[in-house]
């Protein structure tokens, strides 16, 4: 049978089927109209496309609305944050309280709300990296052990009994996944237990497959509402909101990031005994690559660790030069820097013999790293020297070009210092620390405080844990564990961090003007590395979904721009306090940064965005404040700061008057 069109005498075009079978000495041919059929098929086509994009037409509202309420949303939470800190009488501390509590619940159904729209129109993408099931289980833990036991509940994590060692995953969304579920058993449970078991079911060299079961003591679910329990805006019963809140997302993100992540999820309940929510997912190990160079060398567990050992580190970001830096000194390394791959090369074709091992970022302007780490490797002949890449992104595809270019190890930014040390001991041999009785042992987690430029290298007291910063924006206990806990050096990358990329959506946007692709990726694969380090995991989120967005020829993502932007505003109102110094714990001597006062026309940047309400404004007045001092008597800047403060810019252009010259038209 054959297909074919037919018209008829008017114009009328049909859908035929036309047959031939021979027959004895005929052939019999048989014609057969379709027509109806094909419309019908072609209808059915067209409705299906029509509702696809309806759906992607809602799931995209749904995203940009999310976005767009986020974004004064943290503006409320920033300064009902900065006016908890003045001075107030404890009816309005409660009703400030209030609002924070309240802008904190609806914050969380907005990202409820951004993160189910994201995966419903398929622009949620899975980050596999490198990743350590133990600090993601005490991070668990610190989130949760304190609303655990003010219900009078007991909280277990139990990890398996084998050594899992690092593993490659999406370590942000299975940490998504287990806050969830975890928070649910705490909401639902009024007394008993919740335990999170974690099991594996099957493993080799190369892979693995874990099962995680959370289980509670709480109210239960009956066995017809299981079924459709993960149905999204669902939950167990019709009270269940008015009694427990949430959205009845959460499930349902859960379950579909699961099954992202290629595993899959299931519940067992029993009315008023409780529930037992569990997943099954696979990860990769992460291992070191094969090299001829030295065997890893024993871990110290006293003194400076690193002792003797001498590092170049190759970095285009600032920040992340003085990090290592900082992290190196502590540990008793002495560290050379250079700002791009070339750089690196002519050090080394110069002075050979001069370092110990590499710390090279992959993507750099000028040379990246793995071109220069292939020069090194070829055009050098320092093939035993140990180079370590730095990078944001550690996918199969990033890996085996590592792998290929010469690379020994992988370290993922954002950089944990401790896993730095840790990493760099399996490739070094550091010196023999002298032993001496007053050596001090090498501080835990948390108490290596206050370390300044002009002590790198030694230990200092350590302030509380609750002085360390606490900034709407950042996750503090990420902040905390990465940095080791120590507030000089968070609060001065974290004010490079603003000085640096304030600005970096009106960056981006010139590179794409000039059709400079690679700039503005490579822009944002520093934030995303950046942010990390200090914690800004909101902000590291979507510049890492920008940078894929580009990578995949997105040229204009507008949207995701207008985000990033508005989550940098926020994060410079919110830190402004700590970056200038108002914020400071009791014999703490760190001051904020400043600029050389030499004549008022440095005031130009400030008065500019006060005209133009730009909340840059905050970080400008937070620089130039120690200069400001020096010829405004300490009232009117007092006055300023309030002003500035609390974004009553028109006050504070009235207190700049005499500073504004007209003569130059303004500065609006």
């Amino acid at each position: 049978p054959r297909e074919f069109f037919i018209v008829c005498k008017g114009g009328d075009r049909r859908n035929v089927v036309i047959s031939a079978v021979p027959q004895d000495d005929m052939l019999v041919t048989a014609l057969l109209d379709i027509t109806q059929r094909k419309r019908a098929e072609a209808a059915l086509i067209e409705a299906k496309q029509r509702a696809e994009r309806v759906e992607r037409a809602k799931s995209e509202f749904l995203a940009n609305m999310s976005h767009e309420i986020r974004t004064p949303m943290n503006a409320v939470l920033g300064l009902a944050q900065l006016l908890e800190r003045e001075p107030l009488n404890a009816r309005q501390r409660d009703m400030i309280q209030r609002i924070r509590d309240a802008g904190q619940s609806l914050l969380g159904i907005i990202n409820d709300v951004l993160d189910f729209s994201k995966i419903e129109a398929g622009q949620l993408a899975i980050d596999p990296q490198a990743f350590s099931m133990t600090e993601l289980l005490k991070r668990l833990a610190n989130l949760f052990s304190q609303s655990a036991q003010a219900k009078g509940l007991r909280l277990r994590l139990n990890p398996p009994m084998e050594a899992l060692g690092s593993l490659i995953g999406d370590m942000l969304r299975l940490e998504q996944v287990l806050i969830n579920l975890i928070g649910n058993a705490i909401k639902f449970t009024e007394h008993g237990e919740m335990v999170l078991d974690i099991a594996v079911i099957e493993a080799d060299s190369e892979s693995i497959r874990l099962y995680f079961a959370i289980r509670d003591t709480g109210i239960g679910i009956d066995q017809e509402v299981i079924n459709r329990l993960f149905t999204p805006f669902t939950q167990a019963e019709a009270g269940t909101t008015r009694r427990f809140g949430g959205t009845g997302l959460g499930l349902s993100i859960s379950k579909r990031l699961v099954e992202l992540m290629a595993g899959e999820m299931g519940v067992e309940s029993q009315k008023g005994i409780g529930s037992t929510f569990w997943f099954e997912l696979p990860f990769g190990r992460a291992k070191a690559m094969e090299t001829e160079t030295i065997g890893p060398a024993p871990v110290q567990t006293h003194g400076q660790r690193l002792s003797g050992v001498r590092c170049l580190v190759v970095d285009d970001s600032s920040m992340n030069r003085d990090l290592v830096e900082r992290a190196l000194a502590l540990e008793g390394a002495s560290s050379e820097q250079t700002a791009d791959g070339l750089q690196a090369v002519e050090l080394l074709r110069i002075r050979p013999g001069d370092f110990d091992l590499v710390l090279m970022d992959v993507r750099m302007p000028v040379m990246d790293g793995l071109t220069a780490t292939r020069l090194i490797r070829s055009e050098l002949g320092l093939t035993t020297l140990p180079v370590i890449a730095l990078t944001a992104g550690v996918l199969a595809t990033e890996l085996e070009a590592a792998r290929n270019a010469g690379f020994n190890d992988v370290l993922a930014k954002p950089l944990d210092l401790e896993q730095l040390t840790v990493c760099l001991l399996n490739w070094v041999r550091p010196a023999q620390a002298p032993a001496t009785e007053s050596a001090p042992d090498r501080p835990a987690l948390g108490e290596a405080h206050g370390a300044t430029p002009s002590t790198m290298g030694a230990a200092q007291p350590a302030p509380a844990e609750q002085e360390f910063p606490d900034i709407a924006g950042i996750d503090r206990a990420r902040a905390v564990h990465a940095l080791m806990g120590n507030r000089a050096l968070f609060l001065e990358l974290l004010t490079g961090f603003i000085e640096e990329f304030a600005d970096i959506a009106p960056a981006v946007r010139a590179d794409l003007a000039h059709q400079d692709m690679d700039s503005a990726t490579r822009r944002l694969h520093t934030l995303r590395g950046n942010a990390g380090t200090l914690g800004a995991m909101a902000v590291m989120e979507t510049a890492k979904t920008l940078e894929y967005a580009l990578i995949q020829g997105e040229n204009h993502p507008e949207a995701g721009l207008e985000a990033l932007s508005a989550q940098m505003a926020d994060l410079v109102l919110a830190s402004a306090p700590w970056r200038m110094g108002r914020i400071e714990p009791p014999g703490d001597s760190s001051a904020p940064r400043s600029l050389p006062f030499q004549d008022l026309s440095v005031l130009a940047p400030l008065l500019k965005t006060l005209h133009n309400h730009d909340l840059s404004a905050l970080n400008h007045f937070a620089t130039l404040l120690p200069a400001l001092r020096n010829v405004l008597d300490e009232t009117t800047v007092q006055a300023l700061n309030r002003a500035i403060q609390a974004l009553r810019f028109e006050e504070a252009l009235e207190l700049l008057s005499d500073y504004d010259p007209p003569e130059e038209g303004g500065l609006n």
